[in-house]
């Protein structure tokens, strides 16, 4: 089950971010954020990671990382 969070404005995607929960591990890995270039600066950013640690406590998992090159990052 993966989690993937759209910001809209006036019909338009502004925003997104993929969050994917490692269960077994009790880990959350953030697959990606993305913001178009008008709305940088704006705050969208951190919405969107201020949503995905919702997403994170609601499913119970503590740890948040994001995965390069196969090495864990937290």
């Amino acid at each position: 089950m993966d989690f993937f969070v759209v910001v809209e404005r006036e019909g338009q995607i502004i925003a997104c971010a993929a969050l994917f929960p490692f269960f077994e591990e009790k880990c959350g890995e953030v697959a990606a954020i993305a913001v178009s270039p008008e709305c940088r600066g704006q705050g969208q950013g951190d919405k969107l990671l201020g949503m995905l640690f919702f997403v994170l406590k609601v499913i119970k998992i503590a740890i948040l990382c994001k995965i390069q090159d196969g090495i864990v990052i937290i």
